[in-house]
C-alpha cells in the first residue's frame, strides 16, 4: 500500500524513446508538407464554351436579279452582296454577268442561264457561340452603276438597294455540314449550295414584272 502511494506522488516522465518518436513524427510531418507544397499540381477548370471559336467561309455564287437588265455597251449595273455576321461585316467583288447553261458549282439551281450574275468571292468570318445563337448570316444585295465611254469605265458612287435576306446558322447552314476531307490541310466540313430568297427593302429596285411579295432576287 505505501509502494502505491509512493508511485502515485512521482510525476510521469516519458521515456526518451517516446519524445524521440513524436520528433521524428513532427519532422516527418513538416517534411511532407513541404514536399506537398513544392509539387505544382494540374488546376483544373471549366471550359468557357464563348471562347470557342470556328472559322466560317460563306461562298457567293451566284444570282438572279431580275431588276437589273442584261448591261449595254454604255451603262450597266452590277450587283455586290454585303455579308454580316455578328459585328463583322465583309463585300464581294461586283458580280459579272455570263449568259449560258453551264453550272460552275454543280448545281442546276445556279446555272448561269437561271442565274446569270456570277460572283465565286469566299468571305471568312471568325464565329464563335453568341454568333451561332445571334440572328445568323444577313445578306444584303446592292446594285452600283458606271457607264462605258469606249475603253474608258466610269463608276458611279450610288448604290441601289434590291433586297436583303438572313439564313440562320444554327438550325439552317450547320445541320447541312458534312465533312470533307482535304489531303493538303486540316478536316474542313461543308454544307450543300443553299438558294436564299432576298425580300424587297423599302426604297429598293424592283423589275417591271415584279408581283408583290414575291422574292426581288
Amino acid at each position: 500500500l505505501c509502494g502505491c502511494q509512493l508511485l502515485r506522488g512521482l510525476p510521469h516522465r516519458p521515456t526518451l524513446p517516446t519524445m524521440m518518436d513524436v520528433a521524428a513524427a513532427f519532422g516527418g510531418g513538416l517534411l511532407i508538407r513541404q514536399t506537398l507544397e513544392e509539387i505544382k499540381l494540374p488546376q483544373l477548370r471549366r471550359v468557357c464554351e464563348e471562347t470557342l471559336t470556328f472559322k466560317l467561309s460563306v461562298r457567293a455564287v451566284a444570282a438572279s436579279v431580275p431588276a437589273l437588265a442584261k448591261p449595254g455597251w454604255m451603262s450597266r449595273q452590277r450587283p455586290r452582296l454585303e455579308v454580316s455576321i455578328g459585328e463583322a461585316q465583309k463585300e464581294t467583288e461586283l458580280a459579272d454577268y455570263e449568259e449560258g447553261g453551264s453550272s460552275g458549282s454543280g448545281s442546276s439551281a445556279c446555272s448561269s442561264k437561271d442565274c446569270p450574275w456570277r460572283f465565286g468571292d469566299t468571305l471568312t468570318f471568325k464565329v464563335g457561340l453568341k454568333e451561332v445563337l445571334g440572328p445568323g448570316v444577313r445578306l444584303k444585295l446592292r446594285a452600283l452603276s458606271d457607264i462605258m465611254l469606249g475603253p474608258v469605265q466610269l463608276q458611279m458612287s450610288r448604290l441601289d438597294e434590291v433586297g436583303e435576306a438572313c439564313v440562320d446558322l444554327r438550325r439552317r447552314a450547320l445541320p447541312g455540314c458534312v465533312p470533307r476531307r482535304n489531303a493538303t490541310g486540316p478536316e474542313a466540313w461543308e454544307s450543300p449550295v443553299l438558294v436564299v430568297p432576298l425580300s424587297h427593302v423599302k426604297g429598293g429596285v424592283v423589275g417591271d414584272a415584279q408581283c408583290l411579295g414575291q422574292a426581288v432576287a
